[in-house]
């Protein structure tokens, strides 16, 4: 008997997956464990809003247009993380 129940793919972390078996005369076998560790190796999605280059004429002021992130491990948008340096 396999039991695999603990282990969610949907969720970052570690898991245990157990092993039983017994023979006929019932006699049981030590119980073997193994660890699953889930996890996210996938990177965010960042898509830059509007025209990338940016071209600004000299003395007008700069407006940031921004951007959106998506990372399939965190959840969703994640777009309020972003950190933008100017």
């Amino acid at each position: 008997m396999i039991d695999n129940s603990a282990v969610n793919t949907s969720h970052t972390g570690s898991y245990t997956v157990t092993y039983n078996i017994s023979d006929s005369a019932g006699n049981a076998a030590a119980t073997g464990t193994r660890i699953v560790n889930v996890v996210d190796t996938t990177p965010p999605t960042l898509i830059l809003i509007g025209a990338n280059p940016q071209n600004i004429i000299s003395g007008d002021v700069y407006v940031e247009l921004g951007a959106t992130a998506y990372d399939t491990g965190d959840g969703g948008y994640i777009t309020s993380h972003i950190v933008i340096n100017t």
